[in-house]
């Protein structure tokens, strides 16, 4: 069984923001595949349950997602060897996407979280480039922003690119 999750923001508020990169691929994936989304309080996450995969977006917000994350490890016995976190980078190109396994958070919040919640980074990651704001721009308000329209065909290109990697994953 694979555990994979994407990590965002809960509630419309950040639907469409760059924070939400891993819900928005998880979204596309679901939607290929015909899958539903399901809510789960007690596992602090919407989820959808196959018999080899498991899809989850946690709705702790991004800076506590370890919590739902060791929740959902936890009850399915789920080793981070096979769980996959889909997520922003801020020190990728935007659109960019990089694959890694058993590597630190780079700073990641959610990721941290996750890393601090299973005592583990053994875990992959799927990280999706936004590349940094200027200088001047808060870093915190940049990822809770929405995209530029001028970001909106490269960000729809990554997401394809990241569901096609997610399939080929499952």
């Amino acid at each position: 069984m694979i555990l994979v999750i994407g990590l965002g923001n809960p509630g419309p508020k950040f639907k469409h923001t760059r924070h939400n990169l891993g819900f928005m691929a998880l979204d596309k994936l679901a939607a290929a595949l015909g899958l539903t989304w399901q809510n789960n309080a007690r596992l602090f996450c919407h989820f959808i349950k196959t018999p080899n995969f498991i899809l989850a977006k946690p709705q702790t917000f991004m800076n506590n997602s370890g919590q739902a994350v060791k929740a959902l490890a936890d009850y399915y016995q789920i080793a981070p060897e096979n769980i996959l976190i889909i997520r922003d980078d801020l020190d990728l190109p935007l659109g960019e996407i990089k694959s890694a396994q058993n590597s630190g958070s780079s700073g990641h919040k959610g990721v941290a979280s996750i890393i601090s919640h299973l005592n583990s980074q053994a875990f992959s990651q799927i990280k999706i480039g936004l590349s940094r704001p200027d200088a001047k721009q808060d870093i915190e308000k940049f990822v809770l922003e929405k995209f530029a329209d001028a970001e909106k065909p490269v960000i729809k290109q990554a997401l394809n690119q990241a569901v096609e990697i997610l399939q080929n994953s499952l």
